[in-house]
């Protein structure tokens, strides 16, 4: 799977749940 992607995605979900 793309890393990078895995990254931004769990980054964006942080953000959601904050």
């Amino acid at each position: 799977m793309n890393l990078v992607l895995c990254f931004a995605l769990s980054l964006n979900i942080y953000m959601f749940v904050q």
